[in-house]
């Protein structure tokens, strides 16, 4: 299992998504058997190193918030 998160790791820079590992990724087990084994796809990365992320984030990723005006209204760039 770490080896194929290795892996994956290499290709891609980054940490299977919950989407990727229930669609299924060649090497690693079913999202089923991550269940069973580790409790979340969470605790399977964790356990095996990687950091884990916040529903719908990716760590490392730059939060840009764009310009308002006075009224909350976005500026055009």
């Amino acid at each position: 299992m770490g080896y194929a998160l290795d892996q994956f790791h290499r290709r891609h820079l980054r940490t299977p998504t919950l989407r990727e590992l229930k669609a299924g990724i060649g090497g690693l087990p079913s999202y089923g058997t991550i269940k069973r084994m580790y409790g979340t796809s969470s605790r399977m990365l964790a356990r095996h190193g990687y950091r884990t992320r916040r529903p719908g984030a990716q760590p490392g990723a730059v939060l840009r918030v764009k310009r308002r005006d006075s009224q909350g209204r976005f500026l055009p760039n």
